[in-house]
């Protein structure tokens, strides 16, 4: 699929890195119209708010390529694994 714009997700894990003194993130996002979550690295200018697993956000595309996640809701709880369907279940 295709994507460009903005789409709902559901931060999966964040992990935080340095790249020759650069702070990047690689994020895992459930986006809510996908089954597979997608992964993106992401350098601060590209991140607004806390990430943090469960958090819900909005997921920005160009090309198919994430440019932005911004939060809209922190998480409540850590998503879990639904273990009749296999999807993540979040409690945001």
């Amino acid at each position: 699929m295709f994507l460009s714009g903005n789409h709902d997700g559901v931060i999966v894990s964040v992990q935080q890195m340095s790249v020759h003194g650069t702070i990047m993130m690689d994020v895992a996002v459930q986006l809510k119209s996908e089954t597979v979550p997608r992964s993106a690295r992401l350098g601060p200018e590209a991140v607004s708010g806390a990430l943090t697993p469960g958090a819900a956000v909005v997921v920005t595309f160009l090309m198919n390529v994430v440019t932005s996640i911004r939060v809209i809701c922190l998480a409540k709880s850590y998503p879990t694994k639904d273990q009749r369907t296999g999807y993540l279940q979040h409690d945001v």
